[in-house]
């Protein structure tokens, strides 16, 4: 494990780049804007090098006596990395860690995230992502004694088809209004985080309950993407194809049936190939 902790290090940093500056986008930036993230300063995480990136990155540097030029450079990097041990948000060194727990490179590990949340585990509200299933509410109900035939006003919340999504934001929204008919349903309900997990499977994940599970993933990107190493290793066929890059068959396991449909294999590889690029 340690010799492919240094492989991927040696291979896939972003501390490796020389510099970001204004005008540059994609991961790298998005991981200098967590990093800011996580040391204090308030920068919208988006991927794209702007100007307020650029002012939020002067701030950093004049706090840390550096060159405030609004680039960061490999200086202003490692005073970064140097600033913090934890955070909320996830940083290059966390995912090499869980790409050696994995046994994966770093495009594949980035790969889910990127198709489900755009590597991003949290609103800029501090909310993190997620979607309401009101397809799945309809079929939890029932678990904790509601019949769900008793809402008939409510269809965007209760349904048998799935369907009714806002986005975002309004996301949140529809989870609360569903939180007023059942709490634990409705988190049940819910698929959270930077790889989207849905939250029925919090048992099968070693939480006491759906309450527990949310916690957990409210608190960071780090948690999520510990969620999703949990869910990988529940599956020894799942797991198998997502190392070996087996696209088909991770897509049926991780996506369901109806994976061809929705093209999450070829997204999948896509998904890989984009990060080959960037790295």
């Amino acid at each position: 494990m340690q010799s492919l902790a240094r492989k991927l290090k040696s291979e896939g940093t972003f501390l490796n780049k020389k510099l970001l500056k204004v005008g540059q986008s994609g991961f790298a930036v998005s991981d200098l804007q967590k990093r800011l993230r996580n040391a204090g300063y308030d920068v919208s995480i988006d991927g794209a090098f702007g100007p307020a990136t650029k002012d939020v990155v002067i701030k950093f540097q004049k706090d840390k006596g550096l060159s405030p030029d609004g680039i960061a450079g490999r200086n202003t990097l490692m005073a970064l990395n140097e600033s913090q041990v934890s955070g909320k948000y996830l940083t290059q060194d966390q995912l090499l860690n869980f790409a050696s727990e994995l046994e994966v490179d770093i495009p594949t590990l980035l790969a889910v995230p990127q198709i489900e949340s755009r590597c991003k585990g949290f609103l800029n509200s501090g909310k993190p992502i997620i979607l309401y299933e009101r397809h799945i509410m309809y079929r939890t109900l029932p678990d904790y004694g509601i019949r769900p035939e008793d809402y008939p006003d409510y269809p965007g919340l209760i349904n048998k088809s799935p369907g009714g999504y806002t986005g975002y934001e309004s996301e949140w929204v529809r989870l609360e209004n569903a939180m007023a008919i059942c709490k634990e349903a409705a988190y049940e309900s819910t698929s959270w985080g930077i790889t989207q997990i849905m939250g029925f499977h919090w048992d099968a994940l070693g939480f006491k309950s759906p309450s527990d599970f949310v916690r957990h993933m409210a608190e960071s990107e780090i948690n999520q993407m510990d969620c999703f190493v949990r869910f990988l290793k529940l599956n020894p066929v799942m797991f198998k194809a997502f190392k070996e890059k087996n696209a088909p068959v991770f897509a049926h396991h991780y996506n369901g049936p109806a994976y061809a449909k929705n093209e999450y294999d070829k997204k999948f590889i896509k998904a890989i190939e984009m990060f080959v690029l960037e790295l």
